[in-house]
């Protein structure tokens, strides 16, 4: 289910200080599929997973495009036969997705590409509990099938179809996931193989490998035996297990901090280009094995002197008795047998249990380690420039006009006349607004606002701090999003 949980926007890092991503979106279904061979049915659809491939968005020469949406805006229009319920249904499970990124999400009026949100009662997508949609913004009108029974309570299933619509992949499905997660294939039911098909295409996750993305499958989908299969229960029922047993459960109910992240690096990479990435608190943490971690800090984000804490999880205690000498190494090998790590081990000896001699018992403590790491993000306290006359000449008037509002409104903080709340989301302000067509001007707007209101304010009132009303106000005045 995530944006990388993969991003189909092929994104390369450039170097330099005025690092930036360039954006590829065509590529070849080879690249998506492998080498499989697919069949499109008599409407000349395939279905990767709750993907729907339309045969006549793919050339001769095999390439396919998955496009981002104009100006961050998804625009969607209703089928004549949704309720005002599930209208509204959507319309929340679509918004879930801009709240901290630059995406809109705007009913269509005679806007050329579109996404149609349609309902179905078993006859699409694969068959019942299924819902699907198209990838990225392609030509025209295109669909997105919401299975009947989704609209009642299952706003997360909504929101996961939305997500392939901005252009994401299922994370589960990333060219590294042999490395976090392990597929069942023997307990996948007939005709959902293609939800767990690992895509050869070569751009893994634009961050860390997210358990908790919502565009990740649980334990339990698509299993054989899904009347009994549970989060907790059988291993041998489930389609996708964390490799490690330090971790039960994958796959995620909520739109998750690296989610927002890589939806926002591939819409507005020249803003985030302006920062740091860094490894810290606003996007989360991730628990992961000590191969894994050093896997993800291959990259040099993190290295083997900043190992964190190693903790535990399903501790066991067991014992091996005998009367006679208890041989070395043993203890290693009670905990091999319940596949847990060696923790420590101890001895106890009880008298005369044995006829003549004494009963020897051997206690081992066996359990799963795991290391906590903070996820790989965008960290705002680290930019690029220290200020807009460093930024000039290297940057494109976009991002100047952006580095100067921010200069600006450091400059109000430092001097006292903004309120806490209203510091510590400008740059989310930024990041939100950064698509709007006419950024550059209402931007520029807002920021001669606050600026001449805060300093006029403070001359009759000495205590007087621009507070976070007061901003929205002068934002939305400016046709800008609010700041939340």
């Amino acid at each position: 289910m995530r944006l990388l949980a993969i991003l189909f926007f092929f994104l390369l890092p450039l170097s330099g200080a005025d690092a930036g991503v360039t954006v590829n979106e065509s590529m070849n279904i080879k690249d998506l599929v492998g080498e499989r061979r697919i069949t499109f049915d008599q409407k000349g659809e395939f279905l990767f997973g709750d993907i729907i491939i339309k045969k006549a968005e793919i050339s001769e020469l095999g390439a396919v495009t998955f496009r981002r949406w104009t100006g961050g805006k998804i625009v969607y229009q209703f089928d004549p036969s949704l309720t005002p319920t599930q209208r509204q249904t959507f319309i929340g499970a679509c918004n879930a997705w801009t709240a901290g990124t630059p995406l809109t999400c705007v009913e269509r009026t005679n806007e050329t590409n579109f996404v149609r949100v349609r309902t179905h009662n078993g006859d699409q997508c694969g068959g019942a509990w299924n819902s699907c949609s198209e990838l990225g913004m392609q030509k025209g009108g295109q669909d997105l099938w919401i299975y009947k029974e989704h609209w009642n309570g299952y706003n997360t299933v909504i929101q996961h179809e939305v997500g392939h619509v901005i252009g994401l992949m299922h994370e589960h499905q990333r060219a590294d996931r042999d490395n976090y997660v392990l597929i069942l294939d023997d307990n996948i039911q007939q005709g959902a193989e293609s939800q767990f098909w690992k895509s050869p295409y070569g751009v893994s996750g634009a961050s860390d490998y997210d358990f908790d993305s919502i565009m990740h499958y649980h334990n339990c989908d698509f299993s054989k035996y899904e009347d009994t299969c549970a989060y907790g229960g059988p291993d041998s029922e489930q389609t996708i297990q964390a490799l490690s047993c330090s971790r039960d459960g994958v796959g995620g109910d909520s739109i998750t901090a690296l989610d927002r992240e890589a939806v926002s690096r591939a819409y507005s990479p020249d803003f985030l280009s302006l920062f740091g990435l860094d490894r810290n608190e606003a996007c989360g943490n991730v628990a992961y094995t000590e191969t894994q971690w050093a896997g993800i800090c291959a990259n040099g984000s993190c290295t083997a002197a900043n190992l964190p804490a190693k903790k535990w999880k399903k501790v066991v205690t067991q014992y091996y008795k005998t009367c006679g000498f208890i041989s070395a190494g043993k203890e290693l090998e009670m905990c091999a047998e319940v596949k847990r790590e060696y923790i420590e081990s101890w001895t106890d000896t009880d008298p005369l249990t044995c006829g003549l001699g004494d009963l020897h018992e051997l206690w081992s403590k066996c359990g799963c380690s795991f290391v906590t790491e903070k996820g790989l993000c965008t960290n705002y306290a680290k930019p690029a420039f220290a200020d807009y006359q460093k930024a000039t000449g290297k940057v494109n008037w976009r991002q100047g006009r952006a580095i100067y509002f921010l200069d600006i409104a450091r400059e109000l903080a430092g001097d006292g006349l903004v309120a806490d709340d209203v510091v510590h989301g400008l740059t989310t302000f930024v990041l939100e607004n950064y698509m709007d067509r006419r950024f550059e001007t209402r931007l520029a707007g807002v920021r001669a606002s606050i600026y001449s209101y805060a300093r006029w304010k403070r001359t009759v009132d000495p205590g007087y701090k621009l507070d976070l009303a007061t901003f929205n106000k002068i934002a939305t005045r400016h046709h800008l999003r609010a700041l939340g």
